[in-house]
């Protein structure tokens, strides 16, 4: 159905939406094919989002959709629904040990309390992580490719009529039900490191390689780090990112002598960070993830080694990633998504416009009205902060770990927007608002490019 203009969302944006994207999270254009690039930015996005019972199922779908793109390459708007079809009968386990639909989220039956046995969580059979399908009546356990495992292991499905009638699809935290298994390993705050081997690698390899946190990690409560462990279980898991883990250096195998691969992080704030970034062949790196497009973690020696490494490739000694000005007082005033020697730019995929929100029913955004606020007011917004209020720079999370000073920024004077879409109606918009700010700041300059 047609509407103004705007269209329904399909499966695959309702599957997004399932999964925790908000209104004001640009989802992807369905008349392009979806990029490596788009993949990873929509994967990063999800992993900032709380993680709930209702929207574990569909992100760990959503998820495997996006690490399928991320290895096999760029994929049609067609094929990518045909691949969403195939959770059409798929239900997951959540960590509260009851099992649910894929598609919606909703609840079918209780199995029982997820335990840490055998080197994985699970409960009664049914694994953390696994997809299973309804094969008339049963649930069989999915291979990788989503086809049926036609094995001794067969759960009859049932409605289970006190979960139907509780309120389990929604809201709150899943992490919360991980931390009975989790913190038997937790004896005491001084043995939290050793703690960790007893766990999926993926998360000690992820903690070990993020010094700052681990640094925190150490001086939390034992509760506190129960906690924290339990719900970076639950991210990851949710993302596909926790297996048993290998350990092993990237090879050419990856690509050429950069292979582009998905690499994980955390803040010292214990924020989960997912970037696409050149990884030199030869260098150490934990698979975090099995399967269809794995996670990758760098060893913290490699990673501090040999330069700085960026979204486009190569090592580049004068370009910068998420670098954040703030005022005098440290607060936040805004973030550039790079800086090259005399130059802002500022990603953006525009990818969301005159499509119906599945939630709301309206319009994400016109093309103007995309183009006078991601260009027009947060530009003039950022150079206002930038020339009157900034005090000091900062790496933003996943940023650059050494950022230009702020008198430096305050000499340079060109923008570049890198927008993804390439539309006629969208590139008269932007071209509109390019000009009110080149005629509002007299010695500026402001370009786009499209399409990339």
């Amino acid at each position: 159905m047609v509407v103004s203009g705007a269209v329904e969302a399909d499966a695959f944006e309702h599957l997004l939406v399932l999964a925790g994207l908000e209104p004001w999270d640009e989802l992807p254009l369905r008349a392009s094919a979806l990029t490596p690039r788009q993949a990873a930015r929509l994967l990063a996005v999800l992993l900032k989002k709380p993680v709930t019972p209702g929207n574990f199922p569909p992100r760990m779908a959503t998820s495997l959709l996006l690490r399928e793109v991320l290895e096999g390459g760029t994929v049609s708007r067609e094929e990518l629904l045909r691949r969403v079809a195939r959770f059409d009968r798929a239900v997951v386990l959540r960590p509260d040990g009851y099992l649910a639909w894929v598609m919606t989220g909703r609840t079918q039956q209780r199995v029982a309390q997820v335990q840490w046995k055998n080197g994985v969580f699970g409960a009664l059979g049914f694994e953390l992580g696994r997809f299973y399908l309804d094969t008339g009546g049963v649930f069989r356990p999915a291979d990788e490719h989503l086809q049926p495992v036609f094995s001794s292991f067969v759960v009859e499905v049932y409605d289970d009529a006190d979960v139907i009638n509780r309120s389990l699809d929604g809201a709150g935290e899943a992490f919360f039900e991980l931390a009975m298994a989790i913190g038997k390993f937790f004896t005491a705050p001084t043995d939290s490191v050793r703690a960790l081997q007893h766990l999926p690698a993926g998360i000690a390899a992820l903690i070990s390689a993020s010094p700052e946190y681990l640094e925190r990690f150490t001086y939390m409560t034992r509760g506190e780090q129960i906690q924290a462990v339990a719900k970076l279980v639950t991210s990851l898991y949710a993302c596909g990112g926790v297996a048993k883990g290998t350990t092993g250096t990237v090879t050419a195998a990856m690509g050429g002598v950069d292979a582009m691969v998905p690499v994980l992080s955390l803040s010292a704030e214990g924020a989960l960070v997912l970037e696409r970034i050149a990884v030199p062949v030869g260098q150490m790196a934990s698979a975090v993830g099995s399967g269809v497009g794995g996670l990758y973690v760098l060893s913290a020696a490699s990673s501090n080694a040999g330069g700085s490494l960026h979204a486009g490739g190569s090592k580049v000694e004068e370009r910068y990633r998420n670098v954040e000005i703030v005022d005098e007082r440290g607060d936040p005033l805004g973030e550039f998504d790079e800086i090259q020697p005399g130059l802002f730019i500022e990603d953006k995929s525009a990818m969301n416009l005159e499509v119906l929100h599945p939630r709301t029913g309206k319009p994400m955004q016109t093309a103007e009205q995309w183009a006078v606020k991601q260009i027009y007011e947060k530009t003039t917004a950022r150079i206002k902060n930038l020339m009157t209020r900034a005090h000091a720079t900062r790496p933003a999370v996943g940023g650059s770990p050494t950022v230009p000073p702020i008198s430096t920024l305050k000499t340079y004077r060109n923008f570049l927007f890198r927008i993804e879409e390439a539309k006629p109606a969208l590139q008269e918009a932007v071209s509109r608002q390019l000009a009110r700010l080149t005629q509002e700041n007299p010695g500026w300059k402001f370009i786009a490019t499209y399409g990339q």
